[in-house]
């Protein structure tokens, strides 16, 4: 049996014409340039709708009449010839994170450069944990205490900042270490924030100055911590470097304007603060002795001996800061140290010990007794005896700076 055929023609559909791929261009703004080509067509959101350009063309809102500058206008008045017609039924959950401030996602909120909670406190305290309370949330100042709506956790994308009610770390925290290398005669000044340790090195030799600034409190953020620690290799001649706040201040709790730390110490410095307006804040030194509250001790500028004969005299002495002392003999039995001049001692307030050494020129039997005559800013005078009338000889003695006992308990000579 012979198979029906039959021959016919089969017409293919017409491909129809590329549709143009919208993509998201964020909220509409007024002064953005917006292009629509044959491929790409913008979307915005206004006012709670998304338009999507329908024209092959530029936009500039602020360039095209008041009565159609914005989609909203446009579509008004153009209906589905205008530039900007809705996108209807467009509201996927990766369009609202990309183009709107107050996204939502889960739990997690989104206004510009802030993820926040929407759960978090008002101005009295009280939980805000209502459909849409985070609203209330001020980008300009999001922690302030008088927010209607402060969040729980608050993560800041510009400033890396991360805020947060309470906080249960598994693991550890570590505090930044930031070296201090100071150069001689010259101001250093720091950047300081959250909690830091700051290793000092003074550059150059002990008998040039060496100053390290903190910037202004009322710049930081109050509770801002520093622990600064000076630590000199034994035997050396080592510099006291100078702190102090830049351009000026002074540090609680005894309004110095400046301190001087010594060898292998640390001191612990936090800005507190003092009173309810944003400016009050000072920094604090919290740690003896440089506090001057408790653990006072001497603090020895200069330990050393005088040889005393009937021609002269000579001295061997240590510094703190490496200067050099000299003697002189004023008389039989009467000799004059003097001190350096960058020690600016004119407040008088430094202790000298004496202890004689030997026996008295002329007398091998007749124990040295050392006495203080005299002191001023510039020298102090030493009688050396070994009963009521003076004789030459030697001594040894040590230089203690009461001064710093009342502030600061560390070298802070005023300058």
């Amino acid at each position: 049996m012979t198979l029906a055929t039959k021959t016919g023609e089969v017409k293919f559909l017409q491909r129809g014409k590329r549709g143009m791929l919208p993509y998201p261009a964020g909220e509409y703004d007024l002064h953005t340039s917006y292009v629509c080509t044959d491929m790409l067509a913008p979307y915005v959101l206004y006012n709670g709708i998304y338009y999507v350009m329908n024209q092959v063309t530029t936009w500039v809102g602020q360039g095209v009449p008041s009565n159609i500058n914005n989609p909203q206008k446009d579509y008004a008045v153009n209906g589905t010839k205008a530039t900007w017609i809705p996108f209807e039924g467009y509201k996927a959950i990766y369009v609202e994170i990309l183009m709107a401030n107050f996204a939502k996602l889960a739990s997690a909120v989104f206004y510009g450069q802030y993820q926040f909670s929407q759960y978090g406190e008002d101005a009295s305290g009280s939980a805000v944990e209502t459909e849409g309370g985070y609203k209330d949330f001020n980008p300009n100042d999001p922690m302030n205490s008088a927010n209607a709506f402060r969040p729980n956790l608050m993560l800041d994308f510009l400033t890396g900042k991360v805020y947060c009610k309470s906080l249960d770390a598994r693991g550890s925290i570590y505090t930044p270490y930031l070296n201090i290398p100071l150069e001689p005669d010259v101001e250093t000044v720091i950047k300081v924030r959250g909690r830091m340790n700051g290793y000092i090195t003074c550059l150059g030799v002990s008998t040039q100055s060496h100053t390290l600034s903190l910037p202004r409190a009322v710049d930081m953020d109050a509770g801002t911590e520093l622990n600064l620690y000076y630590y000199v290799m034994p035997g050396r001649l080592a510099p006291s470097p100078t702190i102090k706040i830049y351009p000026d201040g002074e540090f609680l709790p005894h309004g110095l304007t400046e301190f001087r730390m010594r060898s292998n110490t640390e001191v612990q410095l936090k800005v507190v603060k003092i009173g309810t307006a944003d400016a009050d804040k000072m920094w604090m030194i919290l740690n003896a002795p440089y506090n001057g509250s408790i653990d006072l001790f001497p603090c020895v500028l200069a330990q050393g001996y005088v040889t005393g004969t009937s021609t002269g005299a000579t001295i061997v002495a240590t510094t703190y800061d490496g200067s050099s002392l000299s003697v002189s003999r004023v008389a039989e039995g009467h000799y004059r140290i003097k001190i350096p001049s960058s020690w600016k001692m004119d407040h008088y307030k430094y202790i000298v010990m004496l202890t004689g050494i030997g026996a008295v020129s002329g007398g091998p039997n007749s124990p040295t007794k050392a006495t203080l005559k005299e002191q001023s800013y510039e020298y102090f005078d030493v009688w050396v005896s070994d009963d009521s009338s003076v004789n030459d000889g030697s001594f040894s003695f040590m230089i203690s700076d009461t001064y710093a006992w009342g502030n600061n308990g560390g070298f802070l000579t005023p300058t």
